[in-house]
């Protein structure tokens, strides 16, 4: 219900136990991996910068993990969210969230990067060609060892092409 959809979105937001984002993080996961037609109730732009304000104030990386996952599957659903994220937040925090030791949010990241390539080509485009580096260190993740961020990273490279 849209109660219950508030309610998540709300204990999200500044102020509330990290342990009760990550759990309302979580169930948003889970809930855009295992059902569309609910998932979408919660692919709004209200929603993502929720997750995006958790991401960017945490420090704890199982929740930031959490969050980028979720936000990933949530622009993967709509796919223009993922097209006014990027442009959201940027070039430089874009390259800030790729230089991340955890490679969940690396791959997190080269989801809805590769997502906004995709259905919103002209203005991802323009995020990634900022002048911060993005697309030189997607360059060196496609060398990695981790296979699937390696494959992300080409998948990325071959749609800038």
């Amino acid at each position: 219900s849209a109660g219950m959809i508030h309610l998540v979105v709300r204990c999200l937001r500044a102020g509330e136990d990290e342990a009760v984002q990550h759990y309302c993080a979580k169930t948003i996961e889970n809930i855009a991996s295992s059902s569309e037609v609910f998932a979408r109730r919660f692919a709004t732009e209200d929603v993502i910068f929720s997750l995006l304000h958790v991401l960017n104030k945490s420090r704890n990386t199982n929740l930031r993990e959490t969050a980028t996952s979720a936000l990933g599957r949530l622009c993967r659903l709509q796919t223009n969210l993922a097209v006014i994220f990027l442009e959201r937040i940027g070039g430089r925090a874009l390259l800030t969230n790729l230089q991340e030791s955890s490679s969940k949010i690396q791959q997190g990241f080269l989801n809805i990067v590769n997502t906004a390539l995709i259905h919103g080509t002209h203005r991802a485009l323009k995020v990634l060609q900022e002048d911060t580096g993005a697309l030189p260190h997607i360059v060196s993740l496609a060398a990695q060892a981790h296979p699937i961020l390696r494959a992300k990273a080409l998948v990325t490279l071959a749609l800038v092409t």
